[in-house]
């Protein structure tokens, strides 16, 4: 019989480069290779082509024809802007100025009155904007009193307008009193990591796992049984009413040495809730693998894009201990970013492109830079009924979040450090006109 007991924060004499999560896998069985170095996604994680409801190759990705949605893309320049929150160039481990309080803007969502909620994780507070970029707001801090974060990682509201802020201490919850955000409650869920989180009809979706310790089965012959642990499935359900986990789904990707540590880290998702579909649809962050799920967790549909620019992901054995190691072998790739809303039962999302950081000198990163007439980022839509994917359009800038009234997007990366850094001290607001 397996005894399971709380495990509360893990540590093992191991070597993790960490890496933001892969793919779900598609296969139970685990592949071994003992003494080689594994690439992934191995194949037997890569989803099945003879199940998937769309496989869009994305090679030469600006000639693949545009889908004709009535989505308004218009020209994010200077002559539409309509508003600033922040100043570019302040983001940690570059310079800081002290006329702008925002250094690094994780997340962003916009409340039934129009105003923007953003929040800052190097600063562990939340701001609230009106449409004119003026502050309303500003709630949180670092710590573990009411009203207060650790690590914070992601927002979502409900239907009543009340906030949700997602964090390794548990959740926050703002209530809407008037327009107006105060501290209400928390609700004490224990994840040893946590990704991201949406709402939907009357529950919250957490991409985020625990860790179980079991009980010691009496061998050494390989890792797991070493520091027997167990890890939970990705996606946890949480009622917002009874204040607890009340179903956990998802797939866990399946190493090749069976780690349920680096398991866990190539499983981390982001997460899109369409409440009118009643659909979850989750996409992995370094792979194009996306699944679109029911309410109660049931998978629907499963659907991928080819011939994209991965991430060099490595798995081996090092002095008899399993090593997992990001690294970029050309000199760029692609980087798949958070949903950023919705157009009928379309789900959008953008692909871009990172640097390889380690190329010497900011000469050869500018030219590469320039030569590949980088940034780019690509609008995707993927439906999440039935997972059909299309490419919408592409910008010189991060679109982080899009609905009828407004476009908000990350300042242009015009230099070597914006691009290495990801510069998203600043929000540029857009006005949409039909």
């Amino acid at each position: 019989m397996i005894k399971i007991k709380e495990f509360g924060k893990f540590s093992a004499p191991i070597l993790i480069f960490l890496i933001s999560g892969l793919a779900l896998g598609c296969s139970e069985e685990r592949t071994y290779y003992p003494g080689n170095e594994i690439l992934h996604p191995t194949k037997e994680n890569i989803p099945d082509p003879n199940i998937v409801a769309s496989d869009l190759n994305i090679s030469g990705i600006s000639n693949i024809p545009k889908h004709d949605l009535n989505v308004t893309f218009q020209e994010l320049d200077e002559n539409s802007l309509h508003a600033t929150i922040g100043q570019s160039g302040n983001f940690s481990g570059v310079k800081i100025d002290n006329s702008s309080p925002l250094v690094n803007i994780a997340d962003v969502v916009t409340d039934r009155e129009g105003r923007i909620i953003l929040l800052d994780d190097h600063l562990s507070k939340i701001f609230v904007y009106d449409r004119n970029g003026e502050i309303f707001q500003d709630l949180g801090g670092r710590g573990q009193g009411p009203g207060e974060f650790r690590s914070p990682v992601s927002l979502t509201l409900d239907n009543a307008g009340n906030l949700y802020v997602l964090h390794a201490g548990g959740i926050e919850i703002f209530s809407n009193e008037n327009g107006h955000f105060s501290a209400s409650s928390r609700i004490d869920i224990i994840l040893n990591k946590v990704v991201d989180m949406c709402y939907m009809n009357g529950a919250l979706y957490i991409s985020g796992f625990t860790f179980s310790e079991v009980e010691h089965s009496g061998s050494d012959s390989d890792i797991t049984s070493r520091y027997p642990i167990r890890v939970s499935s990705p996606i946890q359900i949480v009622d917002i009413h009874k204040k607890e986990i009340t179903h956990s789904f998802g797939v866990i990707y399946k190493t090749a040495f069976g780690w349920p540590v680096f398991d866990a880290s190539l499983s981390e998702k982001y997460l899109f809730c369409d409440e009118e579909s009643d659909m979850l649809v989750t996409i992995f962050r370094n792979f194009p693998f996306l699944y679109g799920y029911t309410s109660s967790g049931e998978l629907k549909w499963v659907s991928k894009m080819s011939d994209f620019r991965y991430l060099s992901i490595t798995e081996k054995l090092s002095d008899g201990l399993p090593t997992l190691t990001g690294r970029a072998t050309t000199d760029f790739y692609n980087q798949i970013y958070p949903f950023m809303g919705k157009k009928d039962s379309n789900v959008l999302f953008q692909i871009g492109y990172s640097i390889n950081q380690v190329i010497e000198g900011h000469s050869r990163l500018a030219d590469i830079i320039r030569n590949n007439n980088l940034p780019q980022f690509y609008t995707f839509s993927v439906n999440s009924v039935s997972g059909e994917l299309a490419i919408m359009s592409h910008h010189k800038k991060e679109i982080r979040l899009i609905n009828e009234n407004v476009t908000i997007t990350s300042p242009e990366l015009i230099n070597v450090l914006d691009f290495l850094y990801m510069d998203r001290s600043m929000l540029n607001i857009y006005n949409n006109i039909e």
